[in-house]
């Protein structure tokens, strides 16, 4: 197994509190295969509660207390921020945080804005790499000319630092994925008594192979191989 694998099994024994034996981790080769692997492993005799359901059921019954908003308008498919107002979105989404006692995914920028501040860094930083290695190779300028780049990181570090007061979306959108990403974060908390079904297991493990590798959600299915299709090694 490579280093990237071995630190793959570990997050899934760290997140799931199992122990994965070597002979087993070998055969890991699939993510159907650590689907099932994983979800095999942790049935218990715990309650059969729904946590999906239990968890819609807060965001439900606190955005119809807080934000008075009827709870026939809230459905699995809902955008949550079309439910928390742009003017009192930190204040509210910090509010439930609290009131719910559940860890949450932080704001983040508009798709418009990320994409903006990647194409900003991805300038800075290799246009002032490509210069730097220009200047060092045709006029050999000193080869501490290297450091330029790092302006290009600390320009892009503080464009992210100025867009913080833009970070006022919530992702991801939708009810039922953001419940998923819920659990994820929550895990621990949420299953100390209770059973989670296989659906919920298997949106926690593809969020760890998101969270662990890099790789987007869509990229992941049964059928992808870890080291042929999502290049771990």
């Amino acid at each position: 197994m490579g280093l990237d694998s071995i630190e793959l099994v570990m997050e899934f024994e760290k997140k799931f509190g199992i122990e994965i034996p070597d002979a087993d981790a070998e055969k890991l080769t699939t993510v159907g295969i650590v689907h099932e692997y994983i979800y095999n492993r942790i049935q218990s005799s715990k309650s059969n509660h729904c946590l999906s359901q239990h968890l819609f059921y807060k965001i439900r019954q606190y955005c119809s207390e807080y934000l008075r908003i009827p709870k026939s308008k809230i459905n699995i498919k809902t955008d949550l921020n079309e439910l928390f107002p742009i003017p009192i979105r930190k204040v509210e989404y910090k509010k439930f945080s609290t009131a719910t006692g559940l860890v949450v995914p932080d704001l983040a920028l508009s798709y418009k804005t990320s994409k903006l501040l990647e194409i900003v860094g991805i300038i800075s930083i290799l246009g002032s790499l490509i210069v730097t290695f220009l200047l060092a190779i045709f006029f050999s300028y000193s080869k501490w000319l290297y450091m330029i780049p790092i302006i290009g990181i600390v320009i892009t570090l503080l464009l992210s630092w100025l867009l913080n007061p833009f970070r006022t979306t919530i992702r991801p959108m939708l009810v039922n994925d953001y419940i998923y990403k819920l659990i994820s974060l929550n895990y621990t908390q949420l299953t100390e008594n209770n059973h989670l079904t296989k659906l919920e297991i298997i949106a926690v493990i593809n969020q760890v192979i998101v969270d662990k590798i890099g790789v987007d959600m869509e990229e992941i299915s049964p059928e992808k191989s870890f080291t042929d299709d999502l290049g771990v090694d």
